[in-house]
């Protein structure tokens, strides 16, 4: 997860240096990026809040488990392109190959649609009466085609993974811990920090044999911060998700089968902080250009993501001595896969 999205960031910022000519320009630039990127942020979400739990049973007290989880949270196809509406951009269009302005209810590319041959222009009133500030570019192209070749045949989707220690607690509780420490590799800079509880229910019922219940809650932040030597801009990316949910679980000598329901609530935000001189044309009302002009962007980017959801989840689970193996699919905004594998001691 952290690589595909360090790539999408940066592919965003190489595409900002472009789309942010001026200052008045920035609403209409993360109103048509928010509608890029929203698929990649709310995947990202959805796998934050995923695999917290994989049987409703609790570990014994000061017992501990360490797995590593992979999620995919699959895009449907709904998700994989916008309809582009003119209303919403005082100064931006979208054009064809032709270089026309595109009817509105065109559909144009998410981060995990197609790749577009589309154009976006930029164009503003200049100071001079009769002249314009002016500036096109390639559209922000999908990542559909890379997605199919590289995940051969898979449907195009947001895969994560995370590596989580849980240590039993008296009173049939669980303490879950996600943790990357804060480091600085070649200008990336990731923090995750993520605390869960599970406390068995099924003991208040007599439910304490083959078949359990039990509640669990879970919150994650994480962070990552990019900076590149050629630019002057910081890319500062964070999440932040809330889980609550149930599980239940029936319990046999060697195979758990699981199945729950969960609430999540999480957020999401990209920004682009610095500065950064661009030029760009100014154009009389012929389309002519007639000169050029410099100015100085201020933190370009600044996009914010909600999502609210509730999931169902089923999965099963193999306990091998102290080995586990579990598989899981989720019903969810983006139906998902989740699995890994895990030690006990």
């Amino acid at each position: 997860m952290r690589r595909l999205a360090i790539l999408l960031f940066v592919g965003l910022a190489a595409h900002l240096q472009a789309q942010q000519v001026f200052d008045s320009y920035k609403r209409d630039a993360n109103t048509y990026l928010a509608h890029y990127a929203f698929p990649l942020f709310e995947g990202m979400v959805l796998n934050s809040a995923d695999g917290w739990t994989h049987r409703a049973k609790t570990l014994k007290t000061f017992h501990v488990a360490l797995q590593i989880n992979t999620d995919y949270a699959t895009v449907p196809v709904r998700f994989q392109h916008f309809a582009y509406r003119s209303n919403e951009y005082e100064h931006l269009q979208v054009l064809d190959t032709a270089g026309n302005p595109l009817p509105d209810g065109t559909a144009l590319p998410t981060v995990v649609g197609p790749d577009t041959d589309f154009k976006i222009k930029l164009k503003s009133p200049a100071s001079v009466p009769g002249t314009y500030y002016e500036l096109e570019f390639p559209a922000p192209p999908g990542f559909k085609e890379d997605l199919d070749s590289l995940l051969h045949g898979f449907k195009p989707g947001i895969p994560g993974v995370s590596v989580q220690l849980s240590v039993g607690l008296p009173m049939n509780t669980e303490l879950m811990i996600r943790y990357f420490p804060k480091i600085n590799y070649r200008n990336i800079r990731p923090d995750v920090l993520g605390v869960g509880v599970k406390h068995d229910l099924g003991q208040y019922f007599g439910l304490k044999s083959t078949v359990r219940i039990a509640g669990y809650a879970a919150y994650t932040h994480s962070g990552v911060r990019i900076s590149r030597d050629s630019i002057d801009w910081e890319a500062r990316y964070g999440l932040n998700t809330f889980t609550v949910g149930a599980v239940g679980s029936v319990e046999m000598k060697i195979v758990s089968f699981y199945g729950g329901l969960a609430y999540i609530r999480g957020g999401t935000s990209l920004q682009i902080i610095g500065d950064k001189d661009i030029t760009y044309d100014v154009v009389d009302s012929n389309g002519i250009v007639i000169g050029r002009q410099t100015e100085t962007l201020h933190n370009p980017l600044d996009l914010h993501f909600v999502v609210n959801d509730y999931k169902g989840f089923v999965g099963i689970r193999f306990n091998l001595w102290i080995l586990h193996i579990f598989a899981q699919y989720n019903l969810q905004k983006y139906p998902g896969y989740h699995a890994g594998i895990g030690i006990r001691i």
